[in-house]
């Protein structure tokens, strides 16, 4: 896609998996030094060290232990026979590398 399409300004990998494989393309031969802005998803430890030094501009990072809170409570609800709601917002947060000094975000990305 970026060989074909020099027009390209920006990425956006919406799993770990792809946002993986669009960092591998971007550190490709002939891809490197474009200026493509990369938005990835999730925090695999190849993306967090992308976002590090710079390859990647941003993160969107879920906050696993708040999903497994929240699915646990859904649960206990629904045993007790409590109403449960369809879709509960467990939270996202946009790391940057401005801000990989906040303790939220490190511990988001399991940064020590």
């Amino acid at each position: 896609m970026l060989t074909k399409n020099a027009e390209v300004h920006g990425v956006f990998g919406c799993n770990a998996t792809s946002a993986g494989g669009a960092l591998h393309a971007l550190r490709s031969p002939g891809q490197a030094g474009r200026g493509i802005k990369m938005v990835g998803f999730d925090a695999w430890p190849m993306l967090v060290e992308g976002l590090k030094n710079g390859e990647i501009d941003s993160l969107v990072i879920q906050n696993p232990y708040r999903m497994g809170y929240e699915g646990v409570k859904a649960i206990i609800s629904k045993l007790e026979g409590k109403q449960v709601p369809k879709h509960v917002d467990t939270g996202v947060e946009l790391a940057t590398k401005d801000r990989l000094t906040e303790p939220q975000i490190r511990t988001l990305l399991n940064l020590q």
